[in-house]
């Protein structure tokens, strides 16, 4: 086979569905979404605990698409919430492999089971597996972190792979290079971040699972005072109240649903909830991007939308309303995670970027 064409498997678990994906280089021969029933899921108290059951899926899909393991010379997993890293291509390793296992990662989620999932299938085959962007990409400053309460700082997880690989897509089609530019990308969907990408780093992140802006599923900034109520009141657990923040935030929280489709629909209807909650997720959204025009000092070259969210011209036409006086608006409707993926992975395999160690 071509060096410069290799087979690439790529391995991307969500919360209830697994991707799978082949790519001859960057061009993708076949994927399937192996949907996951809520109560398959349910026999797992631990995410982890999932892994075997979706590999052995995944192995199946590739059997089922005519794939043998054997020819695969690089596995990619999405990468997780791992330890605060730079972004990059890594190397998954062990160690790697170990922590995930153990718990010793941010937080529990999905995505942490590409790693695992893509180390053990090319280990078994002897190719490399790696991990590229993970969601715990961290590349802020110290002064972007800082709060005003010791001990409490700003963590930096967010869509890194879609937020970088948009920024490469937009510096690719200007005929740039995207180390030379300052970008500022929003990834709209159940969650929101809204990133500041300068000279290929995100320096600073805009939550809505921290003090970002609403979105349908989580609550954003919310103000300190008014918080320390609501806990007192609420007698919510710490778990409770980081589950009702992120999952039942929001849209969830404030609409009774985290379906904009929907939402769009009762607003056209003159729904007052659903007309309310859309205005405040997009003069929020933009909000945040024109906040994270100073730290460009102006100078932003592009302004990209991204996400499921960004497929609703209305959405992303309101947003542009308020920030095309910054730059131009560019618009990347949904994310192309997979895509991201094998690009990583081609880049290392080309010699275009060095793998990264754990």
């Amino acid at each position: 086979m071509n060096r410069r064409d290799p087979l690439i498997l790529v391995v991307n678990p969500g919360s209830t569905s697994t991707k799978v994906a082949i790519f001859k280089g960057d061009k993708e021969v076949v994927s399937e979404n192996i949907e996951h029933p809520k109560e398959e899921l349910a026999r797992f108290d631990r995410i982890i605990e999932q892994k075997d059951y979706r590999r052995k899926l995944v192995e199946t899909v590739t059997d089922k698409l005519g794939i043998r393991l054997s020819d695969i010379n690089i596995v990619v997993g999405r990468g997780g919430a791992l330890k605060p890293l730079e972004g990059g291509v890594y190397r998954v390793s062990e160690k790697m492999v170990k922590d995930i296992e153990s718990g010793k990662t941010q937080e529990q989620h999905p995505a942490n089971l590409g790693a695992v999932i893509a180390y053990e299938i090319a280990t078994q085959i002897g190719a490399p597996a790696y991990i590229v962007d993970p969601i715990s990409t961290d590349e802020m400053s110290p002064v972007a972190k800082l709060t005003g309460i010791p001990g409490i700082k700003r963590r930096s997880l967010t869509h890194a792979l879609n937020v970088k690989a948009c920024a490469r897509r937009y510096a690719r089609e200007a005929g740039m290079n995207w180390l030379d530019l300052n970008i500022i990308v929003a990834h709209l969907g159940g969650g929101i971040t809204v990133n500041a990408v300068k000279n290929g780093r995100i320096v600073d992140v805009s939550d809505a699972r921290q003090d970002g802006p609403i979105a349908p599923t989580a609550a954003g900034k919310v103000p300190g005072p008014e918080l320390a109520r609501f806990i007192r009141k609420s007698n919510l657990t710490e778990k409770q109240l980081v589950k009702f923040w992120f999952g039942k935030g929001g849209g969830v929280a404030l609409t009774g649903t985290d379906n904009v489709r929907e939402l769009l629909a009762r607003k056209k209807k003159k729904d007052k909830q659903a007309e309310l909650f859309i205005d405040a997720l997009t003069y929020s959204v933009a909000k945040e991007i024109g906040a994270l025009s100073t730290i460009f000092r102006g100078n932003v070259d592009a302004i990209i939308l991204t996400g499921g969210l960004a497929q609703s011209s209305e959405l992303t036409e309101a947003i542009k309303r308020y920030v095309e006086f910054i730059s131009a608006v560019v618009v990347y409707p949904g994310e192309s995670e997979m895509a991201a993926l094998a690009e990583g992975g081609m880049r290392v395999w080309n010699g275009e970027e060095k793998e990264k160690l754990y």
